[in-house]
């Protein structure tokens, strides 16, 4: 059964109540037995009543509400006022239950995958393009001495057939001289003296040749030409042997003949360029050997005139031209048509 406090308290307090009153009761009966008490001593007495009254113990028994309430004695001497007890609100302390608090997942962030960048472009830069210049070397030898004695009744090399150009002059050499020495002396090229004096080769002009020149020489400063002799050309099966070097020749088709023979052989190439030029121009490259043959056919015919360098180049294997598998020779190439 459910327990009623607030019943039960009431009657622990009647229970004090009719004790405290019972007591002080006694009291005043030793009083009235002994006359001769004094005031001072009831009041020492009412008060010690009252502390044990105060100092007692409320103990609430437990019992069953529908059990009878044992009713207190009634005392009728003393009209004392019965205290009421009130009612002490109960205090309901009420637990909250946590609650839990849904907490943010972190979920994980996918990472964008990382493309590769192209390369940056690096400039290159531009290559040098040689420039048709001649420039001849000067050099402190002492140059040769050289005598150009002009003959009144000069006639051309022998056999050539020539007439002296307009404007033009005759000198004869005491001394065999390069026809590129000659062409720098008079202001003029190897190409326009060669097709000027209807040379057939450049090494033609030596010592007593009477030739036609632009102008008198002017052996002022020494110079140093450079040396148009073959380059290479160790190799008997490493050759051109047509054109010859140092020849003359109008420009027209042209059979370059040699032989193209080498151990581990790959290729060979035919390669050219002009005489101010230091780079060779590819002609041809061919993946079989030959003998004594046509090389390559050149059409000379939209060069401008002037001398030429051809060059046979073997290449093995390995990708590498030997240093006894190649032959260079200079040639001149003149516009035949122009001097008609």
């Amino acid at each position: 059964m459910r327990r009623d406090i607030g019943n039960e308290l009431m009657v622990a307090i009647g229970a004090i109540g009719v004790l405290a009153i019972a007591l002080i009761f006694a009291v005043l009966l030793s009083l009235s037995a002994n006359p001769e008490v004094v005031p001072s001593q009831l009041e020492t007495a009412a008060n010690t009543a009252s502390t044990n009254v105060s100092e007692m113990t409320i103990t609430a028994t437990t019992s069953d509400i529908s059990s009878p309430q044992p009713t207190a004695e009634e005392v009728t001497s003393t009209n004392t006022p019965t205290p009421v007890a009130t009612e002490t609100p109960r205090t309901v302390i009420r637990v909250a239950s946590a609650t839990p608090v849904p907490t943010d997942t972190l979920s994980p962030t996918r990472r964008p995958t990382r493309t590769p960048r192209p390369p940056t472009a690096t400039d290159v830069p531009p290559t040098r393009t040689p420039t048709a210049t001649y420039t001849p070397t000067i050099t402190l030898t002492e140059p040769p001495t050289v005598t150009m004695t002009l003959a009144a009744s000069a006639t051309p090399l022998a056999g050539n057939n020539c007439s002296l150009p307009d404007g033009w002059q005759t000198y004869t050499l005491s001394d065999e001289l390069p026809l590129a020495f000659i062409a720098s002396a008079t202001g003029s090229s190897i190409a326009e003296l060669a097709l000027a004096n209807c040379l057939t080769n450049i090494y033609a002009v030596t010592a007593g040749s009477t030739i036609f020149v632009p102008r008198n020489p002017e052996f002022t400063t020494p110079v140093t030409l450079p040396d148009y002799q073959p380059q290479g050309c160790q190799n008997p099966q490493v050759q051109i042997t047509a054109p010859q070097a140092g020849q003359v020749l109008a420009k027209t088709n042209l059979d370059i003949v040699g032989s193209a023979v080498y151990e581990n052989f790959w290729y060979y190439k035919v390669e050219y360029r002009p005489d101010w030029a230091e780079v060779y121009t590819p002609l041809d490259e061919v993946e079989t050997t030959v003998e004594g043959d046509v090389l390559y056919h050149f059409d000379t015919t939209s060069v401008p005139d002037g001398l030429y360098w051809l060059r046979l180049a073997v290449v093995n294997n390995d990708a590498k031209v030997p240093e006894d598998a190649s032959c260079a020779i200079p040639i001149v190439l003149v516009d035949m048509a122009a001097d008609d």
